[in-house]
Formats: structure tokens, sequence, C-alpha cells
């Protein structure tokens, strides 16, 4: 997932990025983490997103029975 987040930035800034995954918490991923990149010499990092892997049970509470 980092090489392909670090290969999206590089290819959308043309080259001049730098990226940095920072740990985070989600209710509904496990683990959690915040995607930022830095690019052209900047000084603000800028958020491309958030990752981690799906928690099932996040859906419980949308899950309905079908009807017979």
């Amino acid at each position: 997932m980092k090489t392909v987040l670090r290969l999206f930035a590089e290819s959308y800034s043309a080259g001049d990025v730098q990226i940095r995954f920072r740990p985070s918490f989600f209710p509904f991923t496990e683990p959690s983490v915040e995607v930022d990149m830095l690019w052209h010499g900047g000084d603000r990092w800028v958020e491309m997103g958030a990752r981690g892997w799906l928690i099932p049970t996040s859906f419980e509470p949308w899950v309905t029975t079908p009807r017979p």
C-alpha cells in the first residue's frame, strides 16, 4: 500500500514529493493511518487521505435480515 501511494503522489506532482504516514484512529478501521504529502519544497503537509483495514463488525448496525 505504501508503494502504491508513493507512486501515485510522485506521478501527481511530477516526482518532487515526500509522503508520510501518521498513526490515527477511525472507529471502522484497524490499524488506521493518515497519509500526507509535501511537494515542491513546500513547508506545509497536505492530507491525501486515510487508510486502514476495515473492521467487518462496523457494518452490523446497517445489516438487515431479509423478509420471508
